[in-house]
């Protein structure tokens, strides 16, 4: 029995001495915390209005604060913005015409729209000269396979009635050379 008690505090010594492994976080739970903590980063980050001028950006910043833009209230503060807006850049161009608040509704949407049908038109052009492109490609490729084969037959039929011709030459010289031959041999059997 006094051997179990130092048996027992060596054991507990030892023990601790070990490298015990700390409890690991699945995966999954440590991917769903990551995704959690950048969603909330996500929702921290607000959006930020691009203005000409910096005292409008002021003037808008500032508006903000005091009034939030909810609600009627809102839509008529935004809309007399606009107004705002339009009338300071018609005072630096000098112009007489002062349009409603609804055209200055409308203006954005129009150029926003010649915008988009701008960049329609330049895309269906690009879609035609690169067709166009390819087709010029195509036939060019085409006009030079055309003189390959074209050269090649030339080559072919040349070389063909190069070898008739050789041929009609051997017969010429071989015919008779051969008869002398076959009636050498009818002799030597004869005898």
């Amino acid at each position: 029995r006094d051997a179990e008690p130092t048996a027992r505090a060596f054991a507990q010594q030892l023990w601790e001495r070990v490298p015990h492994q700390m409890p690991q976080e699945r995966p999954a739970r440590l991917a769903e915390q990551q995704a959690l903590a950048l969603q909330q980063k996500n929702r921290s980050y607000t959006l930020l209005e691009d203005s000409d001028d910096e005292e409008t950006g002021k003037a808008a910043r500032s508006s903000k604060r005091h009034h939030p833009s909810q609600g009627p209230e809102g839509k008529q503060r935004k809309r007399h913005k606009h107004l705002r807006q339009r009338k300071e850049e018609e005072e630096d161009k000098d112009s007489d015409e002062r349009p409603s608040g609804e055209d200055t509704e409308r203006i954005p949407e129009e150029e926003s729209e010649d915008e988009w049908d701008r960049s329609e038109r330049e895309r269906l052009q690009d879609l035609e000269e690169r067709d166009a492109f390819a087709e010029r490609v195509k036939r060019k490729d085409k006009e030079k396979t055309r003189n390959i084969l074209e050269r090649s037959d030339k080559k072919a039929y040349e070389e063909a009635q190069k070898r008739l011709k050789m041929v009609e030459e051997d017969k010429k010289f071989m015919i008779p050379e051969l008869r002398k031959k076959s009636r050498w041999e009818y002799l030597a059997k004869r005898e």
